[in-house]
Order: C-alpha cells, then sequence, then structure tokens
C-alpha cells in the first residue's frame, strides 16, 4: 500500500526541509510526497524541489 503525503506550505521556506527531511526519514519506503505551494513569496519551490527530488 501506498502512503501519500501532503505538505501545505506557506512562506515557510525556513522550515520546509526539516519537514521533508522527517517524511523521508520516515521508515516505510512506498510513499509520495506533494508539497503545495499556497501562494508562498518566499521561493520555497526553489528551496523545496532539490529535497523532494531525493
Amino acid at each position: 500500500m501506498k502512503i501519500s503525503c501532503v505538505v501545505v506550505a506557506y512562506n515557510s521556506s525556513a522550515t520546509i526541509m526539516k519537514c521533508l527531511d522527517s517524511v523521508f526519514s520516515q521508515s516505510y519506503s512506498d510513499k509520495e510526497v506533494f508539497v503545495v505551494d499556497n501562494g508562498s513569496s518566499d521561493g520555497i519551490a526553489d528551496i523545496a524541489r532539490p529535497g523532494i527530488r531525493k
């Protein structure tokens, strides 16, 4: 069974990598992660993109 994780973010560039690291450090391997940028103005998409491509 696949687990889906949806992270909704708004101007959280300071903490998004900590959040993604936590999700990817879980032992369950069959997972997908979606980050929804809710109109941020702090460049969160550019920061989160490398974290998602692990």
